[in-house]
């Protein structure tokens, strides 16, 4: 008898935690426009702002020269020109435009790359510059008993690993023009 009124009221005492206030959803303030509000779909083929998704490569590309390779390689790649032609007997307008969205991004990213190659080639070329000015005044320090061979022979390895640096991005450089 003892136990079940212990298992009882353990029963009472469990179904009795369960039960409380019941829940309240906050209020959640909500800004009055959210980020893309503005954007309307159909965007690309109007002067509405549209998604980044739907916006033409025109509407992206501020740089004049960025564009007109782009534009070049839109009218001469004869890739583009045989999926916009399977499009046109497939009807499939989007198998065309993902061919050209992926052209456009290449010409991007080949131009970029062009344009990161040159800063690099003329920060090896101005360090390259630096490092034969100083091979030249520790080789004057050598000569007048100041240097070590040592500090020569250093600073004429500086001077090679530049060049080989140099070389190797003039290389890159050719590479990513062609």
């Amino acid at each position: 008898m003892n136990r079940s009124i212990t298992s009882v009221l353990s029963a009472a005492l469990l179904l009795g935690g369960c039960t409380g206030p019941r829940y309240r959803r906050p209020d959640v303030p909500v800004p009055p426009s959210c980020r893309g509000d503005t954007l309307t779909p159909g965007a690309a083929n109007n002067s509405e702002t549209g998604s980044l998704g739907e916006l033409r490569w025109q509407d992206l590309i501020q740089d004049e020269e960025l564009s007109k390779l782009i534009q070049e390689a839109l009218s001469n790649n004869f890739d583009a020109q045989i999926a916009a032609a399977r499009a046109g007997l497939l009807a499939s307008v989007e198998a065309r435009r993902v061919v050209l969205q992926t052209l456009v991004g290449e010409v991007a990213g080949a131009y970029f790359l062009l344009r990161d190659l040159d800063l690099e080639l003329e920060i090896t070329q101005r360090a390259l510059k630096l490092r034969e000015d100083s091979l030249e005044l520790v080789q004057l320090r050598v000569d007048n008993g100041y240097s070590s061979e040592m500090d020569l022979r250093q600073a004429e390895v500086l001077v090679k690993s530049a060049r080989t640096a140099l070389t190797g991005l003039e290389l890159q450089n050719e590479q990513a023009e062609n």
